[in-house]
């Protein structure tokens, strides 16, 4: 796809560039300009995110895309917990939603993708991969972590790049 530039010389028209779609936060479409000032913009957002990510105060907390229905299937011998839903243990075994299993795992460092199961007891499960697959299971909803999602969306403007030469 081309995408009309405004030129910087009102005066000398600029040529089209190519743009790439590298996919989504939330509703939001993310594209890279082949002219590197997407790629740029893209891997600037990650590092911000990498060095700024959310809060885990409820009031500055927020999580990423969630993917409902998708169970994360990690890679073999990678780093697990399984938190069951108890509250009355405190906020830290409190996962009456997603959202709280991914503010969980924005809490652990070591965590990198996380799966909310509904049905039966409530759990929330974390793991220290990206995952390795997904699979498509009613009433799972998967994300990623902050530090993770960033690391993907760079490798994503990364390949959209590569693939607009």
């Amino acid at each position: 796809p081309v995408a009309p530039v405004a030129p910087a010389d009102p005066v000398a028209p600029v040529a089209p560039v190519p743009v790439a779609p590298v996919g989504a936060i939330g509703s939001d479409p993310i594209t890279v300009r082949a002219n590197g000032t997407g790629i740029s913009t893209a891997l600037q957002a990650a590092e911000t995110l990498l060095s700024h990510p959310p809060g885990t105060r409820w009031q500055s907390f927020w999580c990423g895309l969630l993917e409902s229905d998708i169970g994360y299937v990690p890679l073999n011998d990678t780093w697990s917990r399984t938190v069951r839903h108890r509250p009355n243990f405190g906020d830290s075994n409190d996962v009456a939603s997603p959202q709280r299993c991914c503010r969980l795992c924005q809490q652990e460092p070591r965590c990198k993708s996380w799966t909310w199961k509904d049905g039966g007891p409530k759990r929330c499960e974390m793991f220290g991969s990206a995952p390795a697959s997904k699979e498509l299971v009613p009433g799972y909803v998967s994300g990623l972590s902050a530090a993770e999602a960033s690391v993907e969306a760079a490798r994503s403007a990364l390949r959209a790049l590569s693939g607009l030469s």
